[in-house]
This record gives structure tokens, C-alpha cells and sequence, in this order.
């Protein structure tokens, strides 16, 4: 097979894996695993049902690809921004604001696979991981005194990402009954960022 040609089949190959990746993503979010058939992801896919086996092997397969896919996407950026401890009041309050920032679009960018593993039994590990590092930055905050001392902020942590991940099932909610989502409007979502940083942090620093 010439070079062009294999080309050619690794792009079509592709192309079909994203698609299944895609649809399996919208049918999981809108049934659940259970409710979700492979017939149904290969119809919306527009391949034939023994693609899914191929790419992936099961089902089972195609809901782990997907959820691997949001671990490896989503929290990257916020995590990175939590990683090290403030330096100061400023840089505290500067990294916590895009913390929650960034959590939020990434949450709003991938709400259909969130909606899918809010649904399983277990906090998904890509999100108890960026969790757990928030946790720690405010942590460090609190040790340093650029928090309010009164506060718990293994409380204030959970407080924080209930916000956040309460507004990805919004907006999914607000797309399966084929409305818009309030927090998708750019002046809303930037009111919304304003006035919850607003809120944390006046309640969080000292």
C-alpha cells in the first residue's frame, strides 16, 4: 500500500473512532450506560455495530475511553495553577481566581462526559485528584494567614466545586431539554465569575 493510501486509511480510521467517541458520548449522557445500546452509538456514529468492537472491544470499552479521555483533558490547566503553594495574599487570590475560572469552562466544555460519570458510584479520579490539590492550596493559604482563620477550608474546598460542577449539570440539563444554558452566555458566565470570586474570597481571606 502506497504511502498516500495508508494515509488516507489512518485519517478514515479516525475519523470513525471519533465519531463513536462522540456519539457514545452524547448517548451515555442522555441514557446512561445501561440505556445506551451499541446499535443506537453506531446509528448516530453512521458506521456499522461491529466498529465499536473494533476500536474498542466492548461497550464496556467505549464508556472507559470516554472517561479516560476527560481525565486526561479536563483539570490539566487548573491543576497546574494550584500546584505550588501562594507566595502571597496576591498571589493567592490571583491563582484562586483563575482556579475557578478555568475548573469552570473546563467543566462546561466537557459537561456531557461529566454528566456521565457524575453518574457513577465513585468521584471520578481526574476530579478527586484536582480536588485534592485545591484542597491543598488552601491549606498552605490558611497555614501562611491569607485565609480567614474562622473558616475550615477542607469545608470551604467541597463549597467551592459544588459551585462549579452544580453549573456543568445545569447547562447539561438546560442541552437535553434543548435549551439554552444560561452560564454559556459570555456576559452571564463573566457575572457569574465575578461574583462568586467575589464571594469566596471575601470569605476566605483574613
Amino acid at each position: 500500500m502506497s504511502e498516500e493510501k495508508t494515509t488516507e486509511t489512518d485519517a478514515a480510521e479516525a475519523s470513525v473512532r471519533t465519531r463513536l467517541l462522540q456519539a457514545g458520548t452524547e448517548m451515555f449522557a442522555e441514557k446512561g450506560f445501561k440505556g445506551a445500546s451499541v446499535r443506537q452509538i453506531c446509528a448516530q456514529a453512521g458506521t456499522s455495530m461491529n466498529m465499536i468492537h473494533h476500536y474498542f472491544g466492548s461497550k464496556d470499552g467505549l464508556f472507559d475511553a470516554i472517561v479516560q479521555q476527560f481525565s486526561a483533558q479536563v483539570f490539566e490547566i487548573p491543576s497546574q495553577l494550584i500546584a505550588r503553594p501562594p507566595k502571597s495574599q496576591e498571589d493567592f487570590a490571583v491563582r484562586f481566581e483563575l482556579f475557578v475560572e478555568q475548573t469552570l469552562n473546563a467543566l462546561l466544555a466537557h459537561r456531557l462526559v461529566y454528566a456521565i460519570i457524575s453518574q457513577q458510584p465513585e468521584t471520578p479520579p481526574a476530579l478527586a485528584k484536582c480536588t485534592d490539590g485545591f484542597g491543598g492550596f488552601l491549606a498552605a493559604a490558611a497555614e501562611q494567614g491569607y485565609l480567614n482563620p474562622r473558616l475550615d477550608w477542607e469545608m470551604v474546598t467541597g463549597f467551592v466545586m459544588d459551585r462549579l460542577t452544580t453549573q456543568a449539570m445545569l447547562a447539561n440539563g438546560a442541552r437535553s431539554r434543548g435549551e439554552p444554558a444560561q452560564i454559556d452566555d459570555p456576559d452571564y458566565r463573566a457575572r457569574w465569575l465575578a461574583a462568586n470570586t467575589e464571594l469566596f474570597l471575601n470569605g476566605l481571606t483574613s
